[in-house]
């Protein structure tokens, strides 16, 4: 068994594609007998803070949701969590949780840098889902963006990784000069990783087995 912790600022009952992932995985590693600590934005007023959901053990964290604007797409669920008060929080989650391999989703928001971060800091192992390959369709935006994702999210965040998850055949390049030797391209993994990347999971998690089929 094995302690996992998933950040994404995106999680039910935010509908989207990361969400649907994000929860997804969770759940079928928690049906596989490991422990998963879920940490996420609080985007809806009503959503608890702290719940249970199918066994995953949820936890939302004040954010501020920002509105569309064209830069971004129009996007409706863009938020920032990166508060020092939110960081500990998180900080005390992966403790509390005793959480051995940090998964983030979406590498251009804000919480999947903090598990980076944070991983980094505490010796603790990193897989980056990427879920979306930065582009726009404005030349100006388009070379903002790519430059920040290559000289900040891509270091920071993708080159620090021991693992790199690529659910659309697209995302794999970003594992291309990235250094990460546990890339998998899985476009139909939607749920869970399928069991020919158990040696891949094992591999992320350094000494740990992922037993019970993950």
């Amino acid at each position: 068994m094995v302690a996992v912790g998933m950040l994404s600022n995106l999680f039910p009952p935010v509908a989207s594609g990361s969400s649907t992932q994000c929860s997804g995985l969770a759940r079928a590693l928690v049906e596989r007998g490991h422990e998963v600590v879920a940490i996420t934005a609080r985007l809806h007023p009503g959503a608890p803070a702290h719940e249970v959901w199918h066994g995953v053990q949820v936890h939302r964290l004040p954010c501020l949701h920002l509105p569309r604007t064209d830069l971004s797409l129009n996007f409706p669920w863009l938020n920032a969590t990166l508060s020092p008060g939110n960081l500990r929080q998180i900080a005390a989650l992966l403790d509390r949780y005793r959480v051995e391999v940090v998964h983030v989703h979406n590498h251009m928001f804000d919480l999947a840098l903090a598990g980076a971060v944070l991983a980094r800091r505490t010796g603790r192992k990193l897989v980056v889902t990427v879920h979306t390959i930065i582009k726009h369709r404005r030349p100006l935006y388009d070379l903002l963006l790519g430059t920040a994702d290559r000289l900040l999210l891509k270091r920071t965040v993708i080159d620090a990784a021991q693992g790199l998850l690529c659910p659309a055949t697209s995302t794999a390049t970003c594992a291309h000069g990235s250094g990460v030797k546990t890339a998998v391209s899985c476009p139909t993994a939607w749920t869970c990783p399928p069991r020919s990347t158990r040696s891949w999971w094992r591999t992320c998690a350094g000494s740990t087995s992922l037993r019970g089929g993950g």
